[in-house]
């Protein structure tokens, strides 16, 4: 998959913000999205939760 042309984002509220904005998809911790998600702005696409114990 060519990933040359979409966009790149040094923090993560910003990449949330494009996602909400219809801008594409975001991966983010699920505690930093719970009210965007409670409100329909966001929805999962996927299944998928990774349990992290470190910073990303």
């Amino acid at each position: 998959m060519d990933t040359r042309g979409g966009y790149e984002f040094d923090l993560l509220d910003h990449a949330i913000r494009a996602a909400i904005d219809g801008l594409g998809v975001c991966i983010a911790d699920r505690h930093m999205i719970t009210r965007e998600l409670a409100e329909g702005q966001l929805v999962q696409v996927l299944k998928v939760h990774t349990d992290g114990h470190q910073s990303y």
